[in-house]
C-alpha cells in the first residue's frame, strides 16, 4: 500500500507533512472509524491546564500529528543509521499474509496506539480513574474482565503504584477489546505493540532501540509544542531542525550529546515552570475532584463491561466533549508549593498520601475547609518528584489567617510522611512556609527576605515542645559561632531566652536568622526582625506569634520596645493586633493574635 501523505498546519510551526505508511493508515483508519481521531482533535494537549494557561489551546491532534511528521522524516532520510525501513517481528503482524511492520511502522502506530487512552481532561481525569477504581472494587472488576488476560497483572500495579502516567495505555487496551468483534487482527496487533511499550525486557535490542527512539521523538515533540504556548522563556525553532535535520540527526535521535542534555533540561524547565507548578498542581487537584464526583454519579448506572465502555470509548453522535475554561477559584497571592524526593527504594513503599492522591486531597481539604482553600499534589512520571499545592479561596484577612495556620500544620504532618532524605531536610520547604505565614500576618503584597549566614544548619527549626526547640537553637549555636559576630549570636540566644519565657509544649516554629519586609514596589525594606516565634496549632484568638528586637547594650530594651513599634504594629493586616513586651533589659518582643470580635 501506497504512503498517505497528509498535511496539516500547526500554529506557530506552519504546515507539515507526515507519510503515513501500511500499519499506520491501518491504524490510524481504525481508530478514525471508532471516533478517536475526532477526540484526538477535541481534546486540549495539556488537558485541564488550559484553566491556568488559557492561551494554550493546542489539542491533542496537533501533538500526534507533529510526531508522525516528524517519524516520516526520519524514515525518508537516506543518511539515517537508525533502521526504521527494517522489519520488526517483536509485535507480530496484522494480515497473515502480509508482511512484517517496518520501525518507522511501528513508531508512528504506538504514537496513535498511546494516545488513544487519553481522555478529556488527560493526567486529571486519569487520576480521578485510579482513584475510583481503587475505592469501586464492582467497577474495578469490569474494567479489568474488559482486559485481556495478559493486562491483568501490569493493570493491578498500575492501580496499586497509583501510576497514572501510565494509565492512558490501560484504557487504550481496554477500549481496543471492544472493537475485537469487527477488527479482531488490528486488535491483537495494537494491543502486541502497547504491551511491549509497557514491558521492561531489555534481551532484545531491537526492542530496546525502538522504545529509546520513540521517547526521544515524544520528547522533542511535547518540548516544541508546550514551550510554544506556555509561558517560558524559550522556545525550539522546529522549523530550523528540519532544515538542518541531516546534521542534527545523530544529536536528537542517537548518541548522548549536548543536544540531548540540553532537550533533558528544557523539559526539566517545563516540569517545573508548567506541569508542575503551584497553580498547575493546585487545578490538576481541583479537576480531579470535580471528574471523581462526576464518575461516582455515572458508575452508578453501571453493570458491567458494555456500561463502562459507554463512559470511556469516543461518542461521535453526542461530542462527549468540555471544552470550557474554568476560572481559578484560588488567590494567586496566597499560596505555597513543597517539594520532596523519592528514592528507588521509596517508590516501593509509598508513603501515605501518594497510594491516592484525589483521596487525600480531598481529605486534606475537609480539614483545611472545603470553601477555603484548593489542594493539588503531584509526581512526576518517575515518581521522584513530589509537589505539594496549596491556595486559599477565602478574600478575609482573619478566615485567611486561620486557614494558613492550619495549612501549615498540615504541611508539617506532611514532611514526617516523607522519607527524611538529604534534599527533603535542607530547609528550603520550611523557608517557604514561614514566609506564607508571614503573608498571612504582615499582608498577601509583601515579601519576605529570610538571612541565614550560618552555612552549616538551618536557622529555621520545627518541634514539638520547649526542650526540643532549644536543643536545635543550641546545635545552631554550636555551628554559628564562626559565621555569626557577636551581635548576631546575642540575637539567637535572645529568641532562644523567648522560647524558655513562652514555656509552651505545642508545635512550634522558630526562625533565628534576620528578616527584611518588603512592601509592595519597595527594593529597600521596610523592617527588620531579629527573631520569630509562631504557634501554628493555637487559637489565633490567642496570642501564636512572637517577634524579636534584641539589643547588645545596657537599656537597650527601651530601643528595643521603640523599634517593635515602628516596624510592626504598621505592617500587621486587620484584624491582627500587636502588644509590646519586655523580655530583658536588652531584649523586647511583640506577640500578636486575632482581635476577638
Amino acid at each position: 500500500m501506497a504512503a498517505r501523505k497528509v498535511t496539516y498546519n500547526i500554529p506557530g510551526i506552519g504546515n507539515l507533512t507526515a507519510n503515513l505508511f501500511d500499519y499506520t493508515q491501518q491504524v490510524y483508519d481504525f481508530l478514525d472509524h471508532y471516533g478517536h481521531i475526532l477526540r484526538f482533535r477535541t481534546i486540549n494537549q495539556l488537558g485541564r491546564l488550559r484553566d491556568v494557561y488559557q492561551g494554550a489551546h493546542h489539542n491533542r491532534y496537533e501533538y500526534v500529528f507533529l510526531q508522525l511528521s516528524l517519524i516520516s522524516e526520519l524514515c525518508s532520510n537516506k543518511k539515517s543509521e537508525l533502521g526504521l525501513s527494517g522489519e520488526r517481528r517483536f509485535c507480530g503482524k496484522i494480515s497473515d499474509d502480509g508482511p512484517y511492520p517496518s520501525t518507522g511502522e511501528l513508531l508512528q502506530c504506538l504514537v496513535l496506539l498511546n494516545n488513544m487512552g487519553y481522555l478529556e481532561g488527560t493526567f486529571s481525569t486519569s487520576r480521578a480513574w485510579l482513584s475510583l477504581l481503587k475505592e469501586n472494587r464492582d467497577v474495578f472488576n469490569f474494567f479489568k474482565n474488559g482486559l485481556d488476560k495478559d493486562d491483568w497483572f501490569r493493570f493491578e500495579k498500575c492501580i496499586d503504584g497509583y501510576e497514572y502516567g501510565k494509565f492512558n495505555i490501560f484504557m487504550a487496551l481496554f477500549q481496543l477489546q471492544r472493537y475485537k468483534r469487527k477488527g479482531k487482527n488490528v486488535v491483537e496487533f495494537a494491543s502486541s505493540l502497547l504491551r511491549k511499550s509497557l514491558s521492561s525486557e531489555r534481551s532484545d535490542i531491537h526492542l530496546v532501540q525502538f522504545k529509546k527512539l520513540y521517547s526521544s521523538i515524544r520528547q522533542l515533540s511535547f518540548i516544541t509544542l508546550d514551550s510554544l504556548y506556555a509561558p517560558v522563556p524559550f522556545s525550539l525553532d522546529l522549523s530550523s531542525i528540519l532544515l538542518n535535520f541531516e546534521e542534527l540527526l545523530e544529536s536528537l535521535f542517537i548518541k548522548n550529546t549536548t543536544y540531548r542534555i540540553a532537550l533533558g533540561n528544557l523539559e526539566q524547565v517545563l516540569q517545573d515552570s508548567v506541569y508542575m507548578a503551584s497553580d498547575a498542581c493546585i487545578n490538576t487537584g481541583r479537576a480531579s475532584d470535580e471528574k471523581i464526583t462526576e464518575l461516582r454519579s455515572q458508575v452508578e448506572r453501571v453493570n458491567g463491561i458494555t456500561d463502562l465502555a459507554k463512559i470511556v470509548c469516543p461518542d461521535q453522535e453526542s461530542g462527549n466533549f468540555n471544552l470550557g475554561v474554568k476560572e481559578l477559584d484560588w488567590i494567586r497571592e496566597k499560596k505555597i508549593i513543597q517539594e520532596y524526593r523519592l528514592t528507588a527504594n521509596d517508590r516501593d513503599n509509598l508513603p501515605y498520601p501518594l497510594t491516592d492522591e484525589v483521596k487525600w486531597e480531598i481529605e486534606l481539604k475537609k480539614r483545611l475547609g472545603v470553601s477555603r482553600s484548593q489542594v493539588g499534589i503531584l509526581t512526576n512520571f518517575k515518581k521522584s518528584i513530589v509537589k505539594l499545592a496549596i491556595g486559599l479561596t477565602t478574600t478575609d484577612n482573619a478566615q485567611s489567617l486561620r486557614a494558613a495556620l492550619k495549612v501549615t500544620n498540615e504541611l508539617i504532618k506532611f514532611k514526617d510522611s516523607m522519607p527524611q532524605t538529604p534534599f527533603n531536610l535542607d530547609g528550603k520547604n520550611e523557608e517557604l512556609l514561614l514566609s506564607f505565614l508571614l503573608k498571612a500576618i504582615f499582608g498577601w503584597e509583601k515579601k519576605f527576605i529570610l538571612e541565614n549566614k550560618n552555612r552549616i544548619d538551618s536557622a529555621i527549626f520545627v518541634s514539638n515542645g520547649r526542650v526540643s526547640t532549644i536543643e536545635k537553637i543550641d546545635k545552631y549555636m554550636e555551628s554559628a559561632r564562626k559565621y555569626l559576630n557577636n551581635d548576631e549570636i546575642f540575637e539567637v540566644e535572645k529568641t532562644r531566652d523567648l522560647v524558655e519565657h513562652n514555656n509552651y509544649s505545642g508545635l512550634t516554629i522558630v526562625f533565628v536568622g534576620g528578616t527584611k519586609l518588603f512592601d509592595e514596589g519597595d527594593n529597600q525594606g521596610s523592617a527588620e526582625y531579629d527573631g520569630l516565634i509562631i504557634h501554628p496549632t493555637k487559637d489565633p484568638r490567642e496570642f501564636f506569634g512572637y517577634i524579636l528586637e534584641a539589643k547588645n547594650y545596657n537599656n537597650g530594651a527601651t530601643d528595643a520596645e521603640q523599634q517593635l513599634r515602628e516596624r510592626v504594629e504598621p505592617h500587621l493586616i486587620q484584624p491582627i493586633e500587636c502588644v509590646i513586651n519586655r523580655l530583658n533589659n536588652r531584649a523586647a518582643y511583640a506577640e500578636v493574635k486575632l482581635q476577638r470580635p
